[in-house]
C-alpha cells in the first residue's frame, strides 16, 4: 500500500502542514524553511512498481549528476525512463546545482547523451543565482568565482560579469597587495570552480570586505560523483573558502533552497502531492522535496551509500537502486 505523505507522520506536524509549494514572489533571505533536517522520518520504503507511479505522480523533477548519469556515462534505464514519462505524458524537469553549465550549455549536454531536452525544462543554480539578482532589482558588475555557465546566465538577465575563467593564477602578494578592485562591482557570485586560485580566492575576499557588496552561492555541495565510483570535492568546498576568509555567510539560490521551485512552480502551477523529486544526495535533493512538500525518491546511483541512508533522520519518500526501477515491466 502506498504510504501516507511522510510530513503528516512526522514530528512539527502543525509546522509542515501548513507549507505549500512555493508558487509566490518572496525573497529567498526572507524563507524560513521548517528545518526537516530537526523531524525524524520513517525509513524510506522501495519504490512503487513503475506503473504505480506513473499513476501517482504527473510531474518529475530529476537532478543530473548521480541521478541520469556519472561524468560522461549515462545511467543504466535513464534514457528509457525519461522516455516512457514523456510517452505517458507526464511533465520532466531537470534541477542541478551543478553551476559550471548555462541552460543552453545544459540542453546541447542532454542531447548529445540521449536525451530530449528543452531549456524551459532546466533549472540549473548558475540560473538561480542570476534569477536571484534579476528579481532584487541588482543592477551592479558581479565578480565570479566559477565557470562560464554563471557568467552566461548572469548576462541573459542584462548583469555584467568579470573574472571566472579569466583570471589566471597568481602567487606574487605584492602585485596582489596592490591590486584595486573595481568600483563598479556589486556582488561576488561563488559557484564551482575547476580553477580555483588563490588570486581568485584574495579578489572575491577584497569585494567582501565591503559590507555593501552581496555574496551569492550558487550551492554548497560537498561533492560530486564522477565515474567508477570516485567522488569529487563540490561547490561547497569553495564557497566555504571564501566565507571563512570573509566571516560572512551568503545567499545560497540552489538546493536545498526554494527559489528553484518557488519558480517551476508558479510556471507550472504544480501539485506538490503529485511531483516526485529525484535525487541521489539527502542534503541537497531530498531536502528540497521536503521544503517544498513534494514526494521524494533517492536512487543509490551517486552518493548516498546504504549506510548514510540508514543513518539518516531526515529520509525520501521512496529508495531505489536507479532510475531505471521508472521503467514499466513490460518495457524492460
Amino acid at each position: 500500500q502506498y504510504p501516507k505523505p511522510r510530513y503528516l507522520m512526522a514530528i512539527q506536524v502543525s509546522v509542515v502542514e501548513t507549507r505549500t509549494c512555493l508558487c509566490h514572489a518572496i525573497d529567498v533571505r526572507d524563507i524560513k524553511d521548517p528545518d526537516p533536517l530537526n523531524i525524524t522520518y520513517p525509513p524510506a520504503v522501495p519504490l512503487p512498481a513503475a506503473e504505480e507511479v506513473f499513476d501517482l505522480f504527473d510531474a518529475f523533477i530529476f537532478d543530473c549528476d548521480g541521478v541520469l548519469w556519472r561524468d560522461s556515462d549515462v545511467i543504466d534505464g535513464a534514457l528509457e525512463a525519461l522516455r516512457e514519462l514523456r510517452a505517458s505524458g507526464k511533465r520532466v524537469f531537470f534541477v542541478s546545482n551543478n553551476s559550471t553549465k548555462s541552460r543552453d550549455t545544459y540542453v546541447r549536454r542532454l542531447v548529445q547523451l540521449g536525451f530530449e531536452a528543452h531549456e524551459d525544462e532546466i533549472y540549473s543554480s548558475a540560473w538561480s543565482a542570476a534569477a536571484y539578482l534579476e528579481k532584487i532589482k541588482f543592477t551592479r558588475k558581479a565578480y565570479v568565482v566559477g565557470h562560464r555557465g554563471i557568467v552566461e546566465e548572469l548576462t541573459a538577465v542584462g548583469i555584467e560579469a568579470i573574472g571566472a575563467e579569466d583570471h589566471a593564477p597568481h602567487h606574487d602578494l605584492e602585485t596582489l597587495r596592490q591590486w584595486t578592485p573595481d568600483p563598479e562591482v556589486g556582488a561576488v557570485v561563488v559557484g564551482m570552480d575547476y580553477n580555483i586560485n588563490y588570486r581568485k580566492l584574495t579578489y572575491a575576499q577584497r569585494y567582501l570586505s565591503s559590507k555593501e557588496c552581496l555574496f551569492v552561492a550558487t550551492n554548497t555541495d560537498a561533492s560530486f560523483p564522477g565515474q567508477d565510483g570516485v567522488i569529487f570535492p563540490g561547490g561547497g568546498s569553495i564557497v566555504h573558502s571564501v566565507s571563512v576568509s570573509t566571516g560572512r555567510e551568503p545567499v545560497v539560490t540552489g538546493k536545498p533552497h526554494s527559489l528553484i521551485l518557488e519558480r517551476i512552480c508558479t510556471k507550472y502551477q504544480l501539485d506538490p502531492q503529485r511531483t516526485l523529486m529525484i535525487g541521489d544526495r539527502l542534503e541537497t535533493d531530498i531536502l528540497f522535496g521536503r521544503r517544498g512538500n513534494l514526494r521524494t525518491l533517492l536512487v543509490m546511483t551517486g552518493v548516498t551509500t546504504d549506510e548514510l541512508l540508514k543513518g539518516s533522520r531526515l529520509q525520501p519518500d521512496f529508495v531505489a537502486p536507479s532510475v531505471a526501477s521508472l521503467v514499466p515491466s513490460a518495457k524492460q
